[in-house]
């Protein structure tokens, strides 16, 4: 390090100041990955600020004797060759007294702390303007709330109470393992029904409830408080909320973390009780709410709070299980190292990775984070702009000018005013305009791949379906599987014991009435008529009966070969009238019809350039160059095959207001493609990924269109 670069020009306006910190202000000593830290605690603003050895050092001696000048000497003595540059203690300075923390020779008076509350207020008022979709809303002070009922929980916070509540979780999972397929089917058809989004609105807020009191009892039971509770207007929905960042304190990181992970606990816990309430109850009201229970206090859950790429409880677990403090800003503070020092040239940039294995951590966060935060964001406002469409528009916009406007202009703020880019900036400059014209050119510029991916199933036509013409048990297969048939030729035998019984009956009947009318004809001419009209009915009765009968065999269709669902589960089972048994196809008439959204059809019908299967079953197997024989020139919602529904592995969910479990929840339209001859056998209904290949394009069309098709869609426009 160069005398330059260690003087500062300004060092004059601040050498003679006698900082001190404010007498509200507690220091709290945490290690992280064996380097000591301290954190500051602000009570009158309920602010936590954490900082390095190296920072410490210096802000220990401000004590409101020294001056700026000789506590900077004074480090610089300590530290040796980590000593301090002075532009470095000019901006901790500046972040001190931006948070408040330090004073001047004259204690601080109450009108003051008064002031710098109302300030804090004013701070946390503008943090809810910038995300509008999480406004807190405080209501009271619940600490002696939470004191009075803590005894009530307390065993559940020792190693006995962690011991139980592991062997209840590890219990409860087994239970789901074991009923996973009734869990599991249909989930979003029973999410989407109208009593069930009723019923989640119901129990989401006192489940959320119990989710935040499990924090606050956590902070409390280690010596913690909790001066706030309200309410979380979380996408327009009234969610909970306690103030439990006191924790930050806790020099025990495992402390920490449990606190963090207590929320999440709590409601695994419920979830775990809801699980016994749904295997117990009979199908009905308490079954659907115990379902609820666990889809929201289990799965929406972990999918939230313990997604660590959002800055909730499980953030904070993975910034304490890793022991890298302050995990989301170090992260973005690595990549402007990395910028500064391989792109910029700033060959004195210190990385904020300073123990072995960070950098990898930091790495992978900021962008993975970053990433996520934008489709979370822009998916809940068009969520929102389906209920209330100006208010999801107004959302998208902001969500776009926070996520990408907003840094994109301290980026430009720093590589124009930075004291550190002083040597170096025409350079970041020049290498920063490189990178933005080389990214704005891949993505409006270079063509990448462009296709549609639709499922669909092995079809065949209506004129080969071979169907059960009666009800009754199959007693024989007549025909092998794949055999050659002709129209007209036995495929299947079936038998119905009562059906037999009654054609006898019948005969017999239509018997005695032939024999009484013959004995009628030499007594009665009237009653022989009689007898003989009521003979007729009996011989109408017999020939219906002997035509059902008749029934019972199932012939083929047409010539072709025979292919029959599942051929080995037939023998003895029972069929009813109308039921799909198998196809009699003819050489090459196998087709693939293919389910098409209604947003990719116009793209699929007007510009597909060649198009590709695969099997399901057997993934690396392609066939190419498939062509299109048929195309339905309006939308559908009645699956044309059960595969395709969402609860069966396709792409189709099903709408829950459906009786019969056919009709998809949207509009999507069917295309029919034609399978070589030469492909091998396949069976009907089998299920087959189709890629509609539509050449190359740049990335910006592609992204456009998909972004206006979903406006358009979601919007009902």
């Amino acid at each position: 390090m160069t005398a330059q670069n260690l003087h500062s020009a300004s060092w004059y306006r601040v050498r003679n100041l006698r900082p001190r910190l404010r007498p509200n202000v507690q220091i709290h000593r945490q290690e992280f990955r064996g380097r000591v830290w301290h954190v500051l605690q602000d009570h009158a603003t309920g602010q936590f600020f954490r900082f390095s050895p190296e920072t410490w050092c210096v802000i220990g001696l401000m004590d409101g004797r020294r001056t700026v000048d000789e506590i900077w000497l004074a480090a610089s003595d300590r530290l040796g060759d980590d000593m301090p540059t002075q532009d470095e203690v000019i901006q901790l300075l500046g972040q001190l007294h931006k948070a408040d923390a330090l004073a001047g020779d004259v204690p601080p008076a109450l009108r003051e702390l008064d002031e710098r509350a109302r300030s804090a207020r004013r701070g946390r008022l503008l943090k809810q303007v910038r995300n509008p979709l999480f406004v807190r809303i405080p209501l009271f002070d619940p600490d002696r709330l939470i004191a009075a009922t803590l005894p009530l929980v307390r065993p559940l916070f020792s190693g006995f109470g962690l011991i139980v509540w592991f062997v209840v979780i590890a219990l409860s999972a087994f239970q789901a393992g074991m009923n996973w397929e009734e869990l599991s089917s249909n989930t979003l058809e029973r999410v989407l029904a109208a009593e069930s989004v009723v019923m989640m609105f119901l129990v989401f807020p006192p489940l959320k409830l119990l989710h935040e009191l499990g924090h606050g009892w956590a902070v409390k039971r280690w010596g913690g408080e909790v001066h706030e509770i309200g309410i979380m207007l979380l996408v327009m929905l009234p969610v909970p909320y306690v103030e439990a960042s006191s924790s930050t304190a806790f020099a025990s990181r495992w402390r920490r973390f449990a606190v963090a992970g207590a929320g999440m606990m709590t409601e695994l816990l419920i979830a775990a009780a809801a699980l016994q309430i749904w295997l117990a109850a009979e199908p009905g009201l308490l079954r659907a709410a115990a379902f609820n229970v666990m889809l929201i206090a289990g799965v929406s859950t972990l999918l939230f709070n313990g997604n660590p790429l959002l800055r909730f409880d499980a953030y904070y677990m993975l910034g304490d299980l890793l022991e890298i403090p302050n995990l989301a800003t170090r992260a973005s503070k690595w990549w402007a190292y990395v910028c500064e020092r391989w792109l910029f040239g700033v060959r004195d940039a210190q990385s904020p990775a300073d123990q072995p294995g960070e950098a990898k951590w930091l790495a992978i966060y900021a962008p993975a984070s970053f990433a996520y935060r934008i489709v979370l964001m822009l998916t809940i406002a068009l969520f929102v702009a389906e209920a209330v469409p100006l208010v999801g528009i107004a959302l998208a916009v902001w969500t776009v000018l926070l996520t990408l406007g907003a840094p994109a202009w301290k980026i430009a703020r720093h590589l124009l005013t930075s004291a550190r880019l002083e040597r170096v900036r025409g350079r970041a400059l020049a290498v920063t305009a490189a990178g933005c014209a080389g990214f704005v050119a891949l993505l409006f510029a270079v063509p990448v791949p462009h296709a549609t991916v639709a499922q669909g199933v092995v079809w065949a036509p209506e004129a080969g379906r071979v169907t059960a013409t009666g009800d009754g048990f199959v007693r024989r297969v007549v025909v092998e599987q794949g055999a050659e048939v002709g129209p007209g030729q036995p495929l299947l035998r079936l038998e119905d014991p009562l059906l037999r019984r009654e054609a006898r009956v019948k005969a017999a009947k239509l018997d005695v009435l032939e024999l009484e009318r013959i004995s009628r004809e030499a007594e009665s001419l009237t009653e022989s008529r009689l007898v003989a009209r009521k003979a007729a009915f009996a011989r109408e009765d017999l020939a219906h009966v002997e035509r059902k009968l008749a029934e019972l065999t199932v012939t083929s269709p047409r010539a072709g070969r025979v292919r029959l669902l599942n051929p080995g589960d037939l023998p003895n089972r029972f069929v009813r009238r109308g039921e799909l048994l198998g196809y009699v196809l003819r050489h090459g008439e196998r087709r693939v019809r293919v389910v098409v959204l209604q947003d990719a059809v116009d793209l699929v019908r007007n510009d597909t350039r060649r198009i590709d299967l695969r099997l399901a079953r057997d993934p690396g197997a392609e066939v190419r160059d498939v062509r299109v024989v048929r195309e339905v020139p309006s939308g559908d919602r009645e699956l044309p095959n059960p595969a395709l529904a969402l609860s069966a592995g396709g792409p189709l969910p099903l709408d829950p207001n459906d009786p019969n479990r056919r009709r998809a929840l949207e509009t999507f339209y069917q295309i029919e493609l034609a399978l070589p001859p030469d492909l091998g056998p396949l069976g009907v209904g089998e299920r087959v990924h189709a890629r509609f290949d539509h050449g190359r394009e740049p990335l910006a069309a592609q992204l456009w269109r998909y972004a206006r098709q979903t406006f358009l869609e979601r919007l009902d426009i």
